[in-house]
């Protein structure tokens, strides 16, 4: 008989269940992807012309959140600890993060690069300079997708 003093109380006499390893999990699923296209909805933006609107940023923010969450949960799932939380310092940090957990592969951080540099191309080609420096002169190209960030509006 033993007493309470601990002798022959190992945990090797505890009968715990085994750790579940991690289940194979698709190297990206359908939320990770909407994450790394998410800077293509700048060039949406520009196209239609809103260039700065702090209500449409809110819920576009709000939207990635989600996001990142139905995202972590999914990873959760499969028996990996990603964190969603990461996506309010910026999308790629989130992208990282689930990258580095779960070992696979890069693909998804450099896409987010890939689109944010076509984003921040697209707004470098449809800006209006001239405007900026004639802020007088209304002759200038207009932004929206109606008048065309490619269609010249004025007199000659």
């Amino acid at each position: 008989m033993q007493g309470w003093h601990g002798a022959g109380w190992a945990d090797d006499t505890i009968d715990r269940a085994p750790e579940p390893e991690p289940r194979p999990v698709r190297d990206i699923n359908r939320y990770a992807i909407a994450l790394g296209l998410s800077p293509l909805l700048g060039i949406v933006f520009i196209l239609f012309g809103v260039i700065s609107s702090w209500p449409l940023d809110l819920v576009v923010w709000a939207g990635l959140i989600v996001l990142a969450i139905l995202d972590a949960r999914e990873l959760r799932r499969a028996g990996y600890r990603v964190h969603a939380w990461w996506i309010l310092l910026l999308t790629l940090v989130h992208l990282v993060h689930r990258k580095r957990r779960t070992g696979q592969s890069a693909t998804l951080p450099w896409v987010w690069v890939a689109c944010a540099l076509a984003a921040f191309a697209v707004g470098l080609m449809t800006y209006d300079f001239d405007a900026e420096l004639d802020a007088g002169d209304t002759a200038g190209t207009t932004s929206s997708l109606v008048g065309g960030p490619f269609v010249i509006s004025g007199t000659p």
